[in-house]
């Protein structure tokens, strides 16, 4: 991968309610993915015709590459959010539940 490669995720939570509660759910709100591949060579076929033919149009075939890994990085991305993510956030809330006390109303 080229050193300018980069993705930039949105993650939206959701609470019940974030006054007694943390976040409950993540999803992918905006993904925008960068992948750019440097370079690619190809070797490997005994005399090298082929691989050559293939290295001649190699930035067809990167373009290419990069434009369906760059898709499938932020649906990748949503998925985790989705699900992954999820299950994280229920098990912390749970986890806290144990150190949140509700104040009870004082008199004035």
């Amino acid at each position: 991968l080229d050193p300018i490669s980069g993705a930039a995720i949105n993650l939206h939570f959701a609470s019940q309610d974030y006054t007694s509660h943390g976040p409950n759910d993540a999803s992918v709100g905006v993904c925008n993915s960068n992948i750019q591949i440097a370079d690619m060579s190809f070797t490997g076929d005994g005399l090298g015709v082929i691989a050559s033919i293939i290295n001649w149009i190699e930035h067809l075939l990167r373009d290419r590459i990069e434009s369906e890994l760059n898709a499938v990085v932020c649906s990748e991305l949503g998925g985790l959010a989705d699900e992954a993510l999820d299950d994280l956030l229920v098990d912390l809330s749970d986890w806290m539940e144990d150190y949140l006390v509700e104040e009870e109303a004082r008199p004035l």
